[in-house]
């Protein structure tokens, strides 16, 4: 069996327009049901500010960073979609 090259550029338009779309809006979703969640526990005290501060303030962080990552991935793959799209073209 040869090894394919190059792509199917209508595949990767796909994906990167759902994870910049649904998948995006899933993982945003799911964080805000999390973290409002931890915020609203009933609790009350210096041990639940400090939880609030530092343990959910350092997840959202690294969420935020989750959701930059995505999109950096669904622009890297339009980039490369259409790289290939002007090469085939030519």
């Amino acid at each position: 069996m040869a090894a394919m090259k190059g792509m199917n550029v209508e595949e990767v338009q796909t994906f990167a327009s759902n994870v910049k779309g649904t998948h995006i809006e899933t993982v945003q979703s799911a964080i805000t049901a999390c973290l409002g969640n931890a915020e609203a526990l009933q609790w009350v005290g210096p041990d639940f500010n400090n939880f609030v501060s530092n343990e959910v303030a350092d997840v959202r962080t690294k969420l935020e960073t989750l959701v930059g990552s995505l999109t950096q991935l669904a622009t890297s793959a339009e980039t490369n979609a259409q790289a290939q799209d002007t090469t085939s073209a030519s």
